[in-house]
């Protein structure tokens, strides 16, 4: 289980920025039922890495790429099997004003 945050990380965070939290609950939650403003600090790491392991379904780093860049650019970010991880964070940051666009839509 990847350690996303610390205890007082967390709490700080449901204190002074709920917000936050409630942003990263549309990401990482399958049902609205719970928020992890809701959650202790191992409830919401297991919840958070559960969802990373989800969306990182290919489990290396050309998978990991080409799922990023199908959830985010709208097709502009074209990942090919030759590109090696810089080419790729390239294209990714030739096209952020699109991929920011989309996250911040979630």
């Amino acid at each position: 289980m990847a350690r996303i945050f610390i205890r007082l990380n967390f709490d700080v965070a449901k204190s002074n920025k709920p917000e936050l939290l409630k942003k990263l609950d549309r990401l990482v939650m399958e049902s609205s039922a719970r928020s992890l403003l809701d959650m202790d600090v191992d409830e919401a790491n297991r919840v958070i890495s559960h969802k990373m392991d989800q969306c990182m379904k290919q489990y290396d780093v050309l998978g990991d790429f080409l799922y990023f860049a199908e959830r985010f650019s709208e097709g502009t970010v074209t990942i090919d099997y030759a590109d090696t991880v810089k080419m790729m964070v390239s294209k990714i940051m030739a096209n952020r004003d699109v991929i920011r666009r989309n996250i911040h839509k979630l």
